[in-house]
């Protein structure tokens, strides 16, 4: 076996992978991981990057769990033609439909809007977009009309119950009392 048809095949993998990767794009949500209490209002911006391709755009979805989440509030400031851009449409745990384009392609990093949630339970839960399930297809890639492959970051919050200032307090107090228990004795 000579080495030659080796190195022809991996080079021709190395191009391939370069191909692949020239078309990247993403959308995600920052911050990443957000740390609140029941009750508070967490705030995402949506982050598009098509800096390595032009679109003529396409739709997308927001997962979360409505159980730990309540939705608040969505405001838009998406690029490209109005005429193209949609707010989503909420249903029981997704924001369905959110969508942005221009004809005459779109390339570079945006945000695309700034979303809010109520936290409605402790734990940890995520808010995750992903590829849209209305009919208007995916992200087109504005030169060949094919699908642009999206990376996708979602955010995880982590939520907590808050003690009440009353129950740090009687803490304290009772550490006070323990305190001259021992001092007594």
């Amino acid at each position: 076996m000579t080495i030659k048809p080796f190195l022809k095949l991996a080079s021709a993998a190395v191009l391939l992978s370069a191909v692949v990767t020239a078309n990247a794009a993403s959308i995600s949500l920052t911050p990443q991981v957000s740390n609140a209490a029941v009750g508070d209002i967490v705030t995402f911006e949506i982050i598009v990057d098509f800096r390595d391709v032009i679109t003529i755009g396409g739709p997308f979805d927001v997962h979360f769990d409505p159980n730990a989440l309540g939705f608040a509030s969505w405001t838009s400031s998406y690029p490209g033609d109005p005429g193209f851009s949609r707010d989503p449409e909420m249903l029981n745990g997704l924001l369905s439909g959110f969508a942005f384009g221009d004809f005459n392609g779109l390339s570079g990093l945006w945000t695309v809007g700034v979303l809010e949630f109520e936290v409605l339970a402790a734990g940890t839960t995520e808010i995750t977009p992903s590829d849209s399930t209305s009919l208007a297809g995916p992200f087109l890639d504005a030169v060949t009309f094919q699908p642009i492959p999206i990376e996708w970051g979602s955010a995880t919050i982590n939520a907590v119950v808050p003690v009440p200032a009353a129950a740090w307090l009687m803490v304290g107090g009772l550490s006070a009392l323990v305190g001259f228990a021992r001092q007594r004795s």
